[in-house]
């Protein structure tokens, strides 16, 4: 499975995260949402992951692009990963949301298995 990890913020996301994405992926492309904004496509990927540690309206509005996509292909494909104690970012889809590093094995189960 193709997927890709969309980074938010400041705050890249940990190098543990992103070894389990590339274990459970055939491929991962790294991009900041800063250089998916504004623009008209969409990455394609099988898998998107959103990573964010604090409130930021550029990876939100990347998020809706997808969010609107994924409901018109009527498949789920995304999922969101946030830092343990920060709240999710405003204006994010209603998606599966993990907490790292809490929900490690419940993102290993979802990767590693093709789950």
């Amino acid at each position: 499975m193709r997927t890709v990890l969309i980074s938010g913020g400041e705050t890249p996301a940990p190098a543990p995260l992103v070894d389990l994405l590339a274990r459970g992926s055939t491929s991962l492309d790294q991009h900041r949402a800063a250089e998916l904004t504004g623009s008209r496509s969409l990455v394609e990927a099988d898998r998107i992951v959103f990573w964010s540690a604090g409130d930021d309206p550029i990876l939100a509005e990347v998020a809706q692009r997808y969010r609107r996509a994924e409901r018109a292909e009527r498949r789920e494909a995304i999922v969101f990963v946030m830092p343990a104690g920060s709240a999710p970012a405003a204006g994010l889809p209603d998606t599966e949301t993990y907490v790292w590093p809490q929900d490690q094995d419940r993102l290993m189960m979802a990767f590693l298995t093709g789950a």
